[in-house]
């Protein structure tokens, strides 16, 4: 019997009114008696008949273990909760999908309503829970928008967290996170009469608090169009370069993510997760109006922002989405050494809000983890990872660091070079991180190739010209007094000249060397190196003409001089490319819905459009890569996060997409 039924049939015998069962519900009708209800309640996703824009939730990603349930009354006050560990007791169906809903779980509900209270009249649901349920008390609705989950406290144990959908109402424009239910026919007396309530029952549409991102090959390996050939300009021989997949993984993603989706207008205290009293949520006519007024191609991608019939919006805005361009270094790295790594590395490294992980941090997972959830690379099983949703502002996305702050798949791999002859002269697969191959870019179908630190300190010291200088010798080897010739690859051959490879290092260059400008960190530039003594050697000179009284001379190092020789060096020269170990990295940004629709194969802030970057929760991103085309870019530190360069891509992407429960964003790309 309906709760409704008896509490009014016991007003009208008690007090001797006249009523029916009919009468219709009163807004501000107040529980005079604390009574303990049922619901029926089914956790449902919404679908669509196009199979190509949609695809059902795995078994394991529907699967439900606990469910909180907040009820709220009309004028939108708390009025009670229920948590509910799912059991086969209150379970009543998991009755499958269909083409317009997937219907992960039906069962019963019960709901104590303490006395005095309005009945309710919205629900919202968090299904698998991870937080203590005590941090969501609430006394308005509204403020459920507030609250902000760490990473940690979203998904484990293989639950995925969901909640309700958020979509906008097609009448007054704003925002729908809650569920409205009907206290007259829809909360019963009995667990078994909401059991056998099928038509009185609730359902919730929820959507999960992630992202999922998977990455697939149409073919048994990546393939490499052409192996990427090259002359060391140091030696006789020309290298074959061909790239090796390892491993890949999903990089700047968000640490922290809004409870449930928000649309907002202010980034106020985001980051201390203390939200303004106001400003719940924008509206949907600014939504489209913001879309519209970054669109420069007014395609009227802001028409698909919302979808009312299934109960769901394509957008959302996450807690740095409003970090723009002149507070963007403040927030995100300009190069990966910005990142904390260690100390003696890199002592002003700080943490940002997105994460980034490292080639060794991510082969370590793979080792030590069986699941997909830690992918590995495989050419013909679909991995995945889930992620929170991270999205960008049009201002953000047009800053430099506009790269740094998506969602992007890195592929990870290592090249293996050869020399003419096809003998494998480095293998990629070494562990020793003192051996590194170098890449010199002279320009874009010319780059030379240096297979060890040695080669590359040849090429820089031959490149430098009449920089250096050692004494001169006879042809007994003898030092020739006052006479020097300059310092050549050749001379660090041979121990007459008293100067060897150990008198030189590589290394990532400081901005003092640079003029001011930070560089990725596998870039590489020529230094002298000191001694154990803590001086330079004696056997390396510099011509100084303020020598012998303005007449010129020779003179051994000092520390000024070797600084200036940096600097010099570096805007002649410019830097080398290292791959420490061999290992390189290609960076694909991942696409929205409305991005992957775009010609451009290429990021450009310049062109790009508001929703044409991002992830957004409940929507899985399909990653192909169809060959690999071009050189990847070079990890100088296998051990220091990834940070996307900033200076001129060196591979080139091509993308498709097809729109697929989970929302399915497609993407298929040629590196």
């Amino acid at each position: 019997m309906k709760l409704k039924q008896i509490l009014l049939g016991t007003l009208c015998g008690g007090l001797l009114l006249s009523c029916s069962n009919d009468l219709p519900e009163q807004p501000g009708k107040v529980m005079e008696n604390e009574t303990t209800t049922y619901v029926r309640v089914s956790l449902v996703s919404d679908g669509f008949t196009r199979a190509e824009q949609y695809e059902n939730g795995s078994d394991d990603e529907n699967r439900v273990n606990q469910i909180l349930l907040i009820f709220f009354d009309a004028g939108r006050n708390y009025v009670g909760r229920t948590n509910l560990t799912v059991t086969d007791e209150n379970t009543v169906s998991t009755p499958g999908t269909s083409n317009t809903v997937e219907r992960m779980l039906t069962m019963v509900a019960p709901v104590n309503l303490p006395e005095n209270i309005n009945y309710p009249r919205y629900v919202v649901a968090f299904v698998n829970p991870t937080a203590k349920y005590g941090d969501l008390a609430v006394d308005k609705l509204e403020e459920l928008m507030t609250f902000i989950r760490n990473r940690a406290d979203i998904s484990y144990n293989g639950y995925r967290t969901m909640n309700n959908s958020l979509y906008f109402s097609q009448e007054s424009g704003n925002n729908v996170f809650a569920t409205e239910v009907d206290f007259k026919s829809q909360f019963f007396e009995t667990m078994e009469d909401a059991r056998d309530a099928e038509d009185a029952t609730i359902d919730i549409t929820v959507e999960r608090m992630e992202a999922k991102v998977r990455l697939s090959t149409p073919l048994d390996a990546i393939p490499q169009e052409k192996p990427y050939q090259s002359n060391s300009g140091v030696s006789a021989d020309s290298y074959t370069l061909e790239f090796v997949p390892e491993a890949w993984f999903v990089n700047g993603t968000e640490k922290r993510s809004f409870l449930l989706k928000n649309f907002r207008q202010v980034r106020d205290n985001y980051l201390s997760g203390n939200m303004p009293d106001v400003d719940y949520g924008m509206k949907l006519n600014e939504v489209q109006n913001a879309f519209k007024a970054n669109n420069q191609n007014n395609d009227g991608r802001w028409n698909y922002v919302n979808d009312v019939t299934n109960l769901r919006s394509y957008w959302a805005i996450d807690p740095t989405y409003f970090i723009i361009a002149d507070d963007a270094d403040t927030f995100y790295p300009d190069v990966s050494y910005d990142v904390k790594y260690l100390e003696s590395i890199n002592p002003e490294g700080r943490t940002f809000p997105l994460t980034y992980r490292s080639y060794a941090n991510v082969l370590e997972e793979q080792r030590n983890h069986t699941s997909t959830s830690y992918v590995k690379f495989n050419s013909t099983v679909k991995t995945h990872e889930y992620v929170l949703e991270n999205t960008l502002s049009y201002a953000t996305m047009n800053s430099i660091n506009a790269k740094a702050a998506m969602a992007s798949v890195v592929l990870l791999g290592h090249y293996v070079v050869k020399n003419g002859a096809g003998t494998v002269v480095f293998d990629g697969t070494t562990t020793d991180k003192s051996k590194s191959f170098y890449v010199r870019h002279e320009a874009e179908a010319n780059r030379l190739v240096m297979i060890s630190d040695n080669e590359a300190i040849d090429f820089m010291l031959e490149r430098g010209g009449s920089t250096l200088f050692v004494q001169s010798v006879d042809k007994e080897g003898k030092l020739i007094p006052n006479s020097y010739e300059p310092l050549r690859a050749a001379h660090l051959k041979n121990n007459l000249y008293g100067v060897g490879y150990e008198d030189f290092e590589l290394k990532y260059p400081a901005s003092t060397t640079t003029g001011g400008k930070k560089l990725s960190e596998q870039w590489r530039t020529l230094n002298i190196k000191k001694n154990a003594d803590g001086a330079y050697s004696n056997k390396i000179f510099i011509y100084d003409p303020t020598q012998n009284n303005g007449a010129g001379g020779y003179k051994n190092i000092t520390d000024a001089d070797a600084t200036d020789l940096v600097k010099k060096l570096y805007a002649t020269y410019g830097v080398l490319e290292k791959f420490q170990t061999g290992k390189a990295y290609f960076n694909v940004p991942l696409k929205h819905i409305w991005g992957v629709g775009t010609t451009s194969n290429k990021f450009d802030p310049k062109s790009v459009v508001l929703g044409d970057y991002g992830v957004v929760r409940n929507h899985v991103y399909d990653l192909t890569i169809n060959k690999i085309e071009g050189l990847g870019t070079g990890i100088g530190d296998i051990e220091q996060p990834i940070v996307p360069p900033t200076e001129n891509e060196q591979y080139y992407i091509s993308t498709r997409i097809r729109v697929l429960q989970w929302r399915l964003v497609g993407q298929s790309v040629d590196l």
